[in-house]
């Protein structure tokens, strides 16, 4: 009564639904034996600004949290958040409005890398294509649509790499 529920198969739907999604197991016909499932604990990382998914941006920074699991970050303080905004990323799964979880390093670890890059001071996320004979950072979109993006070595610095993505669905 205290939550607004007149019928207890009211009840057994909301408890249905629980155990569904793993988060409750009903052990078995006896009443009160309900045991609550372990759930993943959540850490806050911040929300940076904003990342080109398209043409690179200037970087913005305006800290805000957003909650992720500790099964995606083990160590919140090496890692950030970024908004999407474009599609040239999105035959990876990455779509305009979504939250990319990046982790801070200054390095790729293989040729072919999502990764935060910066080009003469504005922000991108692009896969990292490899550097040819003459200095030229290949950055390689995940759109048809859209080119090869070269950068100069020496104008190209790596700010991170995709760990995970939050996407909102509303």
């Amino acid at each position: 009564m205290y939550m607004g529920i007149r019928t207890l198969s009211t009840v057994h739907q909301h408890l249905a639904v629980l155990q569904a999604k793993g988060l409750i197991e009903k052990r078995d016909t006896r009443s009160r034996n309900i045991k609550v499932e372990d759930v993943p604990k959540l850490v806050k990382i911040p929300i940076l600004g904003e990342i080109a998914a398209g043409l690179p941006i200037e970087p913005i920074e305006e800290p805000e949290p957003v909650y992720v699991s500790t099964q995606l970050v083990k160590n919140p303080s090496n890692h950030y958040a970024l908004k999407v905004k474009g599609d040239s990323m999105i035959d990876d799964g990455i779509q305009d409005g979504d939250t990319v979880i990046i982790r801070a390093q200054n390095y790729v670890d293989y040729q072919g890398q999502t990764i935060v890059a910066i080009i003469n001071g504005c922000a991108t996320l692009k896969r990292f294509g490899g550097v040819d004979e003459d200095g030229m950072v290949r950055l390689i979109p995940r759109n048809p649509k859209m080119q090869v993006m070269l950068a100069d070595l020496a104008n190209f610095e790596i700010r991170g790499r995709l760990v995970g993505l939050v996407r909102s669905i509303t």
